[in-house]
């Protein structure tokens, strides 16, 4: 106690300005930490609810980005002021390599558009997919 005393007022309020920046940053830290999301193309598109559908909203390298889900999974992406879509997401087996360690962890996962493959991917849902970007 006796060194706190003997520190003059600039070093008095450079403790308490550094105690209550560890305070403000922990608080910062632990609401960001607490975000739910999904990272896509190093962005975190933050679900929403509304009209039966789920919303993925975020920005993508500056441009506003929206994955639209309805409940018979079909998906829309509007990025920027272009639309995509709409996709339909169908779940496959043989989309998952059978030799992985973690075939049995995995999720085959197709995407289509209109009757047209484009691309099919393994997905664990214990960690981010990493979906191939838009063109």
């Amino acid at each position: 106690m006796k060194r706190i005393q003997s520190l003059n007022r600039f070093q008095k309020a450079v403790l308490a300005v550094t105690a209550a920046m560890m305070l403000l940053f922990t608080a910062i830290y632990l609401m960001a930490a607490s975000r739910k999301g999904f990272l896509y193309q190093n962005a975190l598109l933050i679900p929403q609810q509304a009209d039966g559908r789920t919303f993925y909203i975020g920005e993508i390298r500056g441009e506003p980005a929206c994955f639209a889900v309805e409940a018979d999974k079909t998906v829309t992406f509007q990025y920027g002021d272009r639309n995509y879509g709409p996709y339909t997401v169908r779940e496959n087996p043989a989309a998952i390599p059978q030799n992985s360690e973690m075939h049995t962890q995995m999720t085959g996962v197709e995407l289509y558009c209109g009757e047209k493959l484009l691309f099919y991917v393994p997905v664990n849902f214990g960690q981010s997919p990493s979906w191939p970007a838009p063109e």
